[in-house]
């Protein structure tokens, strides 16, 4: 009888020891995706840039982008004037990039219409139109006297657009990408641009009179390169509309990205200049800031600035008992990052955890600076 007891109770000892061992190896398989999902959240976080300004001022809160801006043109003598000669990105290949859309009232009944930007010069030999709207509506490339590439069919009033064109130099060969899709492609005439013009919405004539786009533009960037389609797809893909993760410099060489203005700063008359070659844009006429009908903090796919990720939270991650949550903080040196700064400096603190109802949170912070 006590053998007999004896083998029962080594024998709930064994299910007891085995029970444990279970409990053991299932706590750190929770603990082992626990420390993948805060990686993942980390990488996550890396990937999108520091600030949505990569020159200063930098954001003025912290927080998701609850409604973003766009520039808003009427057509009468309104547009954006900049402080260096456009033709220093007409290398020997370059591309543009622009959200846009047109509010005319019907389409214009001259051959040129508005366009987003150019020059027209006496006699039209050198003359420069990117993304001029004929009388139809479609919209089109043209250099000089040459043939002028235009889209295969009109674009719609009130509906925002991607518009992307490269342009070569030496050829005249030109590609017309419209909402992320080559649409036209053909030669037209070659040879520099030999008038300076330094506008956004509008084509300066020197000739006569000059002519003013009405609509609205968003996220215009300008390189001294011909982007892939590849790269344009890209850009339009990460847009999904209005001001998202258009990071320029990730679709192509960050140096030859000549001129990007975001035209997101909602207020005063400066469209700065992201692309860090301090070409910042000046507000001309009527020219007034609009409120995009996009909400990025809608969705973290939209997310563009690493501020977007502050208090972000889940209370479950894809239908498990695993949770997240984010802080963003601005610090800076003078507190070796530990304290927290109530105005914007060049310095985040990003606190991420990861919840589970059996373990304990795991938390770990990261410090972001620019070019980091």
């Amino acid at each position: 009888m006590v053998v007999l007891l004896l083998l029962s109770l080594s024998f709930l000892v064994f299910l007891q020891a085995l029970n444990t061992g279970k409990t053991v190896r299932a706590r750190s398989e929770l603990r082992t995706v626990q420390a993948v999902l805060l990686n993942s959240l980390e990488q996550e976080i890396r990937a999108r840039r520091f600030d949505e300004n990569t020159s200063p001022p930098w954001s003025a809160s912290l927080g998701s982008d609850a409604g973003t801006f766009h520039l808003s043109f009427d057509g009468n003598n309104d547009y954006i004037t900049v402080s260096n000669d456009l033709r220093q990105w007409l290398g020997v290949t370059s591309s543009l990039s622009v959200w846009f859309k047109t509010t005319m009232t019907g389409h214009n009944t001259m051959w040129l219409a508005p366009g987003i930007t150019g020059t027209e010069q006496a006699g039209g030999g050198n003359d420069i139109f990117w993304g001029w709207i004929d009388a139809s509506g479609k919209i089109g490339f043209t250099k000089g006297n040459g043939t002028a590439i235009k889209s295969t069919g009109p674009v719609n009033n009130d509906e925002w657009h991607h518009l992307a064109i490269t342009y070569n130099v030496s050829s005249g060969y030109t590609e017309l990408y419209l909402d992320g899709t080559l649409n036209n492609s053909g030669t037209t005439s070659s040879g520099a641009v030999t008038t300076a013009f330094y506008s956004i919405g509008r084509i300066e004539d020197t000739g006569g009179t000059p002519t003013y786009f009405n609509g609205g533009i968003d996220e215009f960037a300008i390189w001294d390169e011909a982007l892939t389609s590849a790269e344009i797809t890209a850009l339009y893909n990460s847009g999904s509309g209005l001001d998202a993760t258009a990071n320029y410099g990730n679709y192509s060489s960050a140096s030859n990205l000549v001129g990007y203005w975001q035209m997101n700063e909602g207020t005063g008359t400066t469209a700065y200049d992201g692309s860090g070659n301090n070409n910042s844009g000046s507000l001309i006429g009527n020219t007034a800031w609009a409120s995009s009908s996009m909400a990025e903090g809608n969705s973290i796919e939209l997310w563009d600035d690493i501020d977007d990720f502050h208090n972000y939270s889940l209370e479950s991650i894809d239908s498990s008992p695993f949770g997240c949550s984010v802080e963003v903080n601005y610090v800076d040196a003078a507190s070796a990052f530990h304290q927290s700064q109530n105005n914007p400096t060049n310095y985040k603190s990003v606190t991420v955890k990861i919840t589970h109802p059996t373990l304990p949170t795991l938390t770990d912070t990261m410090v972001i600076s620019p070019g980091l």
